[in-house]
């Protein structure tokens, strides 16, 4: 193998380990999405089988779902609750995908299940992220199961009363069938405060738009270096 090209791989392996460590829990695709987004799909599935062979993660195969394999730490407890941890997890790898490598926006970091806003609410996910001409901006999201029948009592306005008002909050919910009575519900919450944005998706919008982003920057990198090369060649 090619020294810099296992050098790569090496480093795709921790920063994929890295990515566990925070989720708990990813599928094959969002394991691609996260790392492999330049690269074709067979290097993602070599880094989780080497990863395997190593014992650093465990491989689960699910008959019922359209993502059959998903992982986890080796020396973790088997997460539970499944299909929520991986529905969280589409909420971790999107956040990562819109901050990634050439976006004015850059996550400072991203916690699942933060525990700071507590006993007040304890979201699905938190994150931080800076952009280059906008500061700042804090998000939270939400992962709802509608087929579990739980209605939408999360005190978020109580919350963000709690941030000033000239900080940037964003409230992203991801539901697994129609969100439309949490939007009506938020948006009527939500209508006085300025600072504040919704976001809604299902669990398969979010699912193709991280998609549309990650061809969207692939797409953009494989420019970039057709344009370097040519500059290289015409320097030769």
């Amino acid at each position: 193998m090619n020294p810099t090209t296992h050098a790569q791989g090496r480093k795709r392996d921790q920063r994929v380990l890295a990515h566990l460590e925070v989720s708990k829990c990813l599928s094959q695709e969002q394991i691609h999405l996260l790392e492999f987004w330049r690269v074709s799909t067979e290097m993602s599935h070599r880094c989780t089988q080497r990863l395997e062979k190593n014992k650093l993660i465990r491989r689960v195969k699910m008959s019922w779902s359209d993502q059959p394999d998903w992982f986890y730490p080796y020396d973790n407890k088997r997460p539970d609750q499944i299909q929520h941890r991986l529905g969280k997890s589409w909420l971790y790898t999107s956040l990562n995908i819109r901050t990634m490598q050439g976006s004015e926006e850059r996550l400072i970091y991203y916690k699942d299940e933060e525990s700071k806003f507590m006993p007040l609410l304890k979201p699905d996910g938190y994150a931080k992220t800076a952009h280059s001409r906008l500061g700042a901006k804090h998000y939270f999201c939400e992962f709802q199961i509608n087929s579990s029948g739980n209605k939408w009592n999360k005190p978020y306005k109580e919350l963000f009363q709690s941030f000033s008002e000239d900080q940037s909050l964003t409230l992203m919910v991801v539901t697994t069938d129609s969100y439309d009575t949490i939007k009506k519900q938020l948006i009527k919450e939500m209508s006085s405060m300025g600072n504040v944005s919704l976001a809604f998706y299902t669990l398969d919008e979010l699912r193709s738009l991280c998609w549309r982003i990650a061809l969207g920057k692939r797409e953009e990198f494989r420019q970039k270096e057709l344009t370097h090369n040519e500059r290289s060649r015409n320097c030769h």
